[in-house]
């Protein structure tokens, strides 16, 4: 009885002590995202094609985001994803 006991005390402690440690490290390293790129990227339709000129969708919002592509970029989308993003881009300000 007492070998199962420590075993399960053992693994118990061994859990929260890993547990503790992911979470400091997720908190210690995890690098921060620009939210409007998230926006952008969810409007999109996720073909990831390249019609756009860009290697994927998230590559396409992240230039929208800096405005170093035009919001009607993306040719799969037409004209609804470029209203859908100039929404999303008229949130910001």
């Amino acid at each position: 009885m007492s070998t199962f006991f420590y075993s399960v005390l053992c693994l118990t402690v061994l859990g929260s002590l890993a547990g503790w440690i992911l979470a400091y490290a997720h908190r210690r390293f995890c690098f921060k995202t620009d939210s409007l790129v998230g926006k952008v990227r969810k409007v999109l339709p996720g073909v990831n094609c390249g019609v756009c000129g860009f290697s994927s969708c998230d590559a396409f919002a992240e230039a929208v985001a800096e405005k170093k592509a035009p919001i009607n970029g993306c040719i799969v989308g037409k004209e609804k994803i470029a209203e859908a993003i100039a929404e999303v881009l008229s949130e910001r300000k």
